[in-house]
């Protein structure tokens, strides 16, 4: 049990490539299995379609000196290929807090997104998995109502136990669909 839940998403990322490189097969195009690895690579990357999500709430903040307004915000930028392959970053400003900032790589497939992130906040750099569910124009960060615990593999990426436990819609936060264009990067 404890190989299975080290080596799940290394596995399922590579059964999901293949998957996808088996299901492009059926479409127009056809893949020689003596294309070259960039060939193949560059099949799974054909046709990404830019989405972007954003979540603004405003808050306040009482100090000696006044109250002070701000706001909380999250915003993801996900690319997803014909192929399923999922690429983007997510990043978290909150108001009072230090930001964050990851860049992700994954598979999507059922309206689910399931990403190995490499995430920087506080000066410190590290490795975690990230599930993220599309529905309408809604993206919905999984998240733990009940604790979930994380193991740290072998290649140093903090994985979820049980990814069943984890929900992913609620009326309280979820991020909304956004041009690409109408974001400012640099508030983040």
């Amino acid at each position: 049990m404890k190989f299975i839940q080290k080596y799940w998403l290394p596995v399922v990322l590579v059964i999901a490539i293949t998957a996808a490189l088996v299901l492009n097969t059926t479409k127009k195009e056809t893949i020689n299995t003596e294309n070259s690895i960039d060939d193949q690579i560059q099949t799974l990357t054909k046709n990404p379609i830019a989405q972007c999500y954003l979540y603004e709430k405003g808050v306040n903040s009482e100090t000696q000196e006044g109250i002070y307004e701000g706001f909380n915000r999250e915003y993801i930028e996900i690319s997803i290929t014909d192929a399923g392959l999922a690429t983007g970053q997510h990043l978290i400003l909150p108001f009072e807090a230090d930001s964050n900032r990851a860049n992700f790589l994954g598979i999507s497939m059922d309206g689910y997104i399931n990403v190995a992130a490499t995430a920087i906040a506080k000066g410190k750099t590290w490795q975690e998995q990230r599930l993220y569910k599309i529905v309408g124009d809604k993206l919905f960060v999984g998240y733990q109502e009940i604790f979930v615990p994380r193991y740290d593999n072998e290649n140093g990426l903090y994985l979820f136990e049980d990814i069943n436990k984890l929900s992913f819609e609620t009326e309280e936060f979820f991020l909304s669909k956004v041009e690409c264009s109408s974001i400012d990067k640099s508030q983040f």
